[in-house]
């Protein structure tokens, strides 16, 4: 499921949605299944031009969010998912703080909890914290597109452009067919 959920395409996350589904039908007290239920439903609610009705998918993101952390609270995936619902839809400021500082308290080698803690930085106008939040989901998963452009991404919202641009093409060169890289690339120029 993260696997088809990382391609962050409309078909991936569907994928990831199915998979997800079907390892909570197995088991339903499955937390990581449900968190990624929720990062799947969340990312379809926010994606761009061709996201889905938030309403119709962000409540279902908060209620697999919701249920992870009621399942496992110990699990840090359950309270990032949380916490980029509260983040991304509810403009929960406060709690979305709250869960990302819980998600990697949990676990500080989760780098999706410093990648979309990064983002609430970014909301709270301080792209120097996000920046070193993002540098450290870098470090942690240095391979991953999305963090790899989530680092263009806060470096362009720090205003430098040069930098980003850079950052973008490293990306693009990891996985030239990225779409997400080619448009943000496009943004810095």
């Amino acid at each position: 499921g993260r696997m088809s959920w990382n391609r962050r395409t409309p078909e991936g996350i569907a994928q990831a949605i199915k998979f997800f589904q079907a390892s909570i039908d197995k088991d339903p007290g499955n937390a990581r299944a449900q968190s990624g239920l929720a990062d799947a439903w969340a990312l379809l609610g926010s994606a761009g031009a061709d996201a889905y009705p938030p309403r119709e998918v962000m409540t279902k993101a908060k209620d697999a969010a919701l249920e992870a952390v009621r399942l496992d609270p110990s699990l840090a995936e359950g309270h990032t998912s949380l916490g980029y619902v509260l983040l991304s839809y509810d403009w929960d400021l406060d709690g979305a703080r709250r869960q990302f500082a819980r998600a990697i308290e949990l676990n500080p080698g989760y780098a999706t909890a410093h990648h979309w803690y990064a983002h609430y930085w970014l909301a709270m106008s301080q792209p120097e914290r996000a920046l070193n939040e993002i540098r450290e989901a870098q470090r942690l998963d240095p391979q991953s597109l999305v963090i790899n452009a989530g680092v263009g991404w806060c470096l362009y919202h720090a205003r430098q452009y040069g930098a980003a641009i850079e950052q973008y093409r490293t990306t693009l060169k990891i996985a030239p067919e990225f779409a997400l890289g080619h448009a943000l690339l496009g943004m810095a120029y």
